[in-house]
């Protein structure tokens, strides 16, 4: 990593082409296809002391798990070409056994439980209904923004089972809580993910897939590709000279500052808040700054044992718990793997008052609930970790879009370039907003937004 105390050259003139803000998995890809492009003049800043942004993995009883993003489908075809292109494996979900629900501390079995078709189709056609590149010009775009999704679900005609069911797909989908999303934003996810049966909601019967060794490892490699571009531990602290008629952009980092044509920005809106912009940055943009979700998370949990045991009795390892410690449970087991190996997914924070709950709590009442299901084995696992998403500095959540309002009132500052700057991660994506699919499809976007922008300025190819 260069050091310089000042001005941090790179280029012979010390003006890179594209500066790319952000190592996550959308940032990455931008920077990958900067490189397929042909140019060689950038470079990639990461606050980070590592590459991957909301994707980590984590090591349990020494097996790779994920403490962040997870799950692929066949219908994410972004994310499951660029697997194929980073030669990376994937392995299914596995589904086989009966399903368990704990409710009011009680476990009972049965067999998993399907989406009700009807409710099904009612969200899809509500969903259908929201423009993609303009959800605040939905007919009811007013009403559907001052609903929660709580207040939705409050008013469908849905057994308990079927309520349930739906609560914990919207949950564990949105990373929010029930009465804080609008339902204007989650029926925006929805459709750009082609309808509730397409998010693989619980029972939808969508098959799931794991990354042989974590999500991560697609950063990874392509960090291993782009080489000395990367440049870690470099968390930027302004931009100034980004607008059109000045230039290059200035990017302020504790190790120097940058110079570039063209910037990317592949984070989070209220990461960008934290940036100082010279001048500021137009209203619409800088309220959405403001007003991106960035209090809530999934805390995951994975706890590993000798052996899958729970499967012994016909069990899937799949746990539904609406009031408990977590949502829901999968087992994430590798198939080449003889150990058993448990996820769980849970808001954060878990506790009533809106405290989080204690590590060593969280613990303990994972394994009870395994142990109500599961039986004493469940007591004596052999590695536990947790990661809450909270915790860390250069995340702040899952920065979502599910604020009140922020469709309606800042939603065209969403993913318009301003100038120089250019607005990638996943949350700007139009097709699988807020998963790993959106990120990629954000990060091809930003690229070929960057280079047509070079392109109309000067030649970069001569």
């Amino acid at each position: 990593m260069n050091t310089a105390s000042s001005q941090v050259r790179g280029p012979s003139d010390g003006v890179f082409d594209v500066a790319v803000v952000g190592g996550g998995l959308s940032g990455m890809v931008a920077a990958r296809d900067l490189k397929r492009s042909g140019l060689s003049n950038f470079v990639v800043l990461e606050a980070r002391d590592r590459v991957g942004g909301r994707t980590i993995t984590q090591h349990v009883d020494g097996l790779p798990v994920d403490g962040g993003a997870t799950w692929v489908n066949p219908n994410q075809t972004a994310v499951i070409d660029l697997l194929h292109e980073l030669e990376l494996d994937r392995f299914p979900q596995y589904t086989d056994g009966d399903a368990f629900a704990v409710i009011g501390g009680n476990a009972q079995r049965s067999k998993p439980v399907a989406p009700d078709p009807r409710f099904a189709q009612l969200v899809n056609e509500m969903a259908f209904a929201v423009p993609l590149h303009a959800p605040w010009e939905a007919p009811n775009a007013a009403a559907w923004d001052a609903m929660t999704c709580e207040d939705f679900l409050n008013q469908a005609d849905l057994t308990p089972a079927e309520r349930m069911i739906a609560e914990i797909t919207f949950q564990i989908t949105f990373c929010a809580p029930l009465n804080e999303m609008t339902l204007l934003n989650a029926l925006f996810v929805l459709h750009s993910t082609g309808g509730f049966e397409g998010i693989g909601a619980v029972g939808s019967g969508v098959p799931q897939f794991h990354v042989v060794g974590g999500t991560a490892g697609m950063s990874e490699k392509i960090a291993e590709d782009i080489g000395d571009a990367l440049r870690l531990s470099s968390p930027v602290t302004a931009i100034s000279n980004w607008q059109e008629d000045q230039g290059p952009v200035r990017l302020e980092t504790p190790s120097g500052t940058y110079e570039a044509h063209r910037v990317i920005l592949a984070m989070g809106g209220s990461l960008s808040s934290q940036i100082r912009f010279e001048p500021e940055l137009p209203e619409l943009r800088a309220g959405l700054h403001e007003t991106i979700d960035k209090d809530h998370c999934l805390i995951k949990t994975h706890t590993t044992y000798s052996r899958p045991f729970w499967r012994d009795m016909g069990a899937s390892g799949q746990i539904i718990s609406p009031d408990g410690v977590f949502n829901v449970s999968s087992d994430v087991t590798p198939p080449d793997s003889t150990q058993g190996v448990l996820v769980t997914l849970a808001l954060s924070p878990r506790e009533s008052d809106g405290t989080a709950i204690s590590r060593d709590d969280r613990k303990a009442k994972t394994l009870e609930a395994f142990a109500a299901c599961f039986g004493e084995e469940a007591l004596s696992p052999t590695d536990w970790v947790m990661q809450d998403w909270l915790d860390e500095t250069y995340t702040r959540g899952d920065e979502d879009v599910w604020s009140r309002g922020l469709f309606l009132d800042y939603g065209p500052a969403l993913r318009a370039p301003i100038d120089r700057l250019v607005w990638a991660g996943t949350e700007t994506s139009l097709f699988w907003c807020g998963y790993l699919d959106g990120a990629v499809r954000a990060g091809h976007q930003s690229a070929l937004t960057a280079l047509r922008a070079l392109a109309a300025e000067r030649s970069v190819f001569a």
